[in-house]
């Protein structure tokens, strides 16, 4: 029943439906009343205000407005009503009418209005400011959480209320755009709502730029802005962009803004750097620890000075050198003399596009911009660093040293001299004691050689080398005249350091650790000690011997290695007989005719054969048996300066065997072992000699000393994804499970990212085995989740899970292996290995159930 209360156009109803945006009311026999979301409440609330109504309530509205309705020829009046408090105690009907009556002429931009939400997009939400007027809420206006830029559209719900300020108002096509932003700002200016320095804004990646052109990030309906690759991230990284995809959200922070003579934003420069970001949403917040010094900051060419460190990526590389940014506003140039201390073969490889370098301010000029830097160290000023890098000053006269050939040139060879950045010439008068007229002849680019140091120039950081053989005789002989007299020192041994193991032999397999020297264990079984001395072992148990055979049980592995002349055709006879030699030898050792017996013998077979590791340890393992280890050292520090300094790999055994000595017979072992240690670090590659101490120690159940060595190992060789995983075997095996979680994680944080699958693997493999299976299915679940068609993996994976021996979880991996969608060749490959674990472990039913399931592969395939 409708019923007027005087003037006042206050009516009572009841509520015959509630929705999400409009409020029936039933005033009389044909009348309905209508009341909008918007008309309900005056202040901002969190819920939907239709929410508090039910059906058959009784509520007291006033009439805004009253119309006629039709319906089947049937006239009803129509009520648009009001609940709004204040416009209820509002006498005044036509002044009540005006107040509510929000139109598009009465909204003005940076006004706070309340929006309740009447659709949801992927890019925008349209809000009901009044029952006339939509304003639309663009997704980046939303937030400058890039979690909850994702979550857009799981955020609104029809008919919630959002307080929200007007940004844009296009009166000719009645458009209203809102926006989150500024919202504590009572000012209605319209400036407050637009794009300003140091505004921190949600943004949506909508290009990748090529090179080092950064990203290009949309922060409005129609504004881009654009991120330079030095504001990406705060500690810099090679090829930065990798980490971003086009449609990532990020949070932003306003750089600059350029405008026309309009007003209308031109190009806005943007930074991602979180230490930015948290700057200026927290002025009291702790700076970020992953921040770059602001030494190395240079935003402005008055920050810089000569001599000065800098960091940029390269840009550009042209034939004269290349190009860097340093920030946004600065480049500068480096000649291809000052891009390494070393010969540079390919500056494009070595220098690519996107590649971080540090650098040192040669020179600068503030008014034309220009700056060019040097990456070259100087030389003088070097001191040796964590890596132990050896330095020009460390280098002197008569110095013997090893490195490998970098360039040739018609006038001389440049060798880099091994664990340095110094770079020598052996000029062509000082390569050999003959004539040579043409070194492309006789040596090439990566070759290893010994030269020893003629002269230094420390003010023209220039080194000259010579490799005459009279050279290396004339400070051998030194050497062994020092010996005699007890003087024997490192400076007489003159500096000689190994080469550094190349890191892209860690992408072979870590089970096959054969590779590394073709010299196998001699295991010599006359010893009563629980672990053999001369066991020369270059890594773990995971080493594969194949051609490994057996006397009184000693076991033996051959090489025939030999020396190899630079005139081949002079030597040739002699290298032919001297490597039958070797081999009658060996072959008489092994099967047993003519086994040396005394002293005598021994000494003449390393006369015959002076360069075979085999042999000496053979001999050292024989003096070992007859109770005299200092003998036996004598003769490792013999064969050492007997054998050829090219014959490295036999050079290493005798190493190995001497360590594996001191370990045992040592006074004491520990000190021993390590002087031994310290002293082959200076001839050997150093990453298979730790590897071989390593194996020493965890035989010997050393486990304090390997955890010392295991972590000096990760300090030096860091990138090494072997010595990671050796870590994590170590702790698998004493069974500490949670310590090789966590250098697992450890490992996947320093190495590069193309390492990940082979560590994750391989500490699944080792998890298998001897930790935890469950952990080990996490980590394949996890490599597996990001490559799900990576037939090699899972292979591994199951042939780790048959080993298990679980055949209900075995058959569940491989029906999940078999629905994957993969060209035929793999498919068949999985059901072949289905097919054949069914014939091991299954029936004949459970291998027609595989057959069945292949046939429906290849109909489904046809069809």
């Amino acid at each position: 029943m409708l019923r007027k209360l005087n003037s006042e156009g206050i009516i009572h109803g009841q509520v015959v439906s509630v929705g999400p945006l409009e409020m029936k009311i039933k005033v009389g026999k044909n009348s309905v009343g209508k009341v909008h979301v918007t008309q309900v409440v005056d202040e901002f609330q969190d819920e939907n205000p239709l929410a508090r109504y039910s059906v058959g309530e009784m509520i007291t509205a006033k009439i805004l407005k009253k119309s006629k309705h039709f319906d089947d020829g049937v006239s009803s009046l129509c009520y648009e009503l009001t609940l709004k408090p204040s416009l209820l105690g509002n006498e005044d009907q036509e002044e009540s009418r005006n107040c509510s009556d929000t139109t598009l002429s009465t909204l003005s931009v940076g006004q706070i209005v309340i929006g309740y939400v009447k659709d949801v997009h992927d890019d925008w939400a349209l809000l009901l400011i009044s029952p006339t007027v939509i304003g639309r809420l663009f997704v980046l206006d939303s937030s400058t959480d890039p979690i909850q830029l994702a979550r857009f559209q799981s955020r609104y719900q029809i008919g919630q209320p959002v307080r929200c300020r007007i940004s844009k108002i296009d009166y000719g096509n009645g458009k209203v755009d809102l926006s989150l932003r500024n919202l504590d700002n009572s000012s209605k200016d319209e400036e407050a709502s637009e794009i300003n320095i140091n505004d921190i804004i949600g943004g949506r990646v909508s290009k990748i730029l090529p090179g080092v052109g950064g990203l290009s990030v949309q922060i409005g309906a129609h504004v881009f802005g654009r991120v330079h690759v030095t504001d990406l991230h705060d500690v810099w990284k090679d090829n930065p962009t990798r980490d971003f995809k086009v449609g990532q959200f990020v949070r932003c922070r306003v750089l600059d803004v350029s405008r026309n003579e309009d007003g209308i934003i031109n190009q806005v420069d943007l930074s991602l750097r979180q230490s930015l970001i948290e700057s200026q949403l927290d002025a009291a917040a702790p700076s970020s620890s992953n921040k770059r010094p602001d030494s190395m900051i240079v935003e402005k060419l008055e920050d810089l000075h000569v001599d000065m460190e800098v960091e940029g990526f390269v840009k550009n590389i042209v034939s004269k050198g290349c190009f860097v940014t340093l920030s946004r506003k600065i480049d500068a140039r480096i000649k291809i003399s000052n891009l390494s201390g070393t010969y540079v073969a390919d500056p494009e490889i070595m220098f690519p596009v996107g590649k971080v370098v540090r650098g040192r301010v040669i020179s600068f000029d503030c008014a034309t911009g220009f700056v060019e830097l040097s990456l070259r160290r100087p030389l003088h000023n070097q001191q040796r660093d964590e890596t132990g890098l050896i330095t020009l000053k460390e280098l002197h006269v008569g110095n013997l040293v090893t490195g490998v050939i970098s360039h040739i040139a018609s006038y001389g060879l440049f060798i880099s001299i091994d664990n340095s950045k110094i770079v020598g010439l052996c000029h062509i008068s000082e390569v050999s004691d003959n004539h040579i007229g043409n070194l492309e002849s006789h040596y090439k680019i990566g070759e290893r050689v010994r030269a020893k140091v003629l002269k230094v120039e420390e003010d023209r950081e220039r080194i000259s080398l010579g490799m005459k053989n009279k050279y290396i005789k004339d400070l051998r002989m030194e050497v062994e005249s020092n010996e005699e007299e007890g003087l024997v020192s490192e400076q007489s041994l003159g500096t000689n350091i190994s080469a550094e193991t190349n890191d892209a032999d860690e992408d072979r397999d870590l089970g096959d650790d054969s590779n590394l020297h073709p010299l196998s264990t001699p295991v010599f079984s006359v010893f009563s000690s629980p672990v053999e001395p001369l066991d020369v072992v270059l890594d773990t148990e995971e080493n594969k011997l194949t051609d490994d055979t057996s006397i009184e049980g000693v076991n033996f592995a051959t090489t025939n290695e030999v020396y190899e002349s630079s005139n081949k055709r002079a030597k040739k006879r002699s290298k032919d007989l001297r490597e039958a030699a070797i081999r009658e030898a060996e072959r008489k050792l092994v099967e047993g005719d003519n086994v040396p017996e005394s002293i005598e013998d021994f000494e003449k077979l390393v006369h015959v054969s002076p360069n075979s590791s085999f042999i000496w340890i053979k001999y050292m393992a024989f003096l070992l048996s007859l109770g005299d280890a200092d003998k036996a050292r004598a003769v490792a520090e013999r064969a050492l300066q007997t054998i050829n300094f090219r014959e490295e790999g036999e050079k290493l055994n005798v190493w190995v065997a001497l360590l594996n000595l001191e370990n045992v017979y040592g006074d004491p072992p520990k000190e021993a072992t390590m002087a031994v240690f310290h002293r082959a670090l200076q001839y050997c590659d150093n990453k298979k000699l730790y590897l071989a101490l390593l194996g020493i120690y965890e035989r010997s159940d050393q486990h304090d000393m390997a955890d010392e060595l295991l972590k000096t190992m990760l300090r030096k060789f860091k990138m090494s994804c072997k010595m990671w995983l050796k870590r994590i075997h170590h702790f698998l095996r004493r069974g500490l499970l949670e310590a090789a979680h966590k250098t697992l994680d450890r490992a996947l944080l320093s190495l590069p990212q193309r390492k990940h699958i082979k560590v994750i693997s391989q500490a699944a493999i080792a998890e298998f085995k001897i930790g935890s299976a469950e952990h080990a299915r996490n980590l394949f679940e996890s490599i597996l989740r990001n490559y799900p068609k990576r037939v090699d993996l899972w292979s591994v994976y199951l042939d780790q899970e048959i080993v298990l021996g679980d055949a209900t979880v075995t058959r569940a991996l491989f029906e999940r292996v078999i629905s994957l969608d993969l060209p035929p060749k793999k498919m068949k490959f999985l059901f072949k290995k289905y097919l054949d674990y069914e014939k091991a472990h299954g029936d004949e039913e459970r291998m027609d159930y595989v057959k069945g399931k292949a046939m429906q592969y290849v109909e489904s395939r046809l069809g």
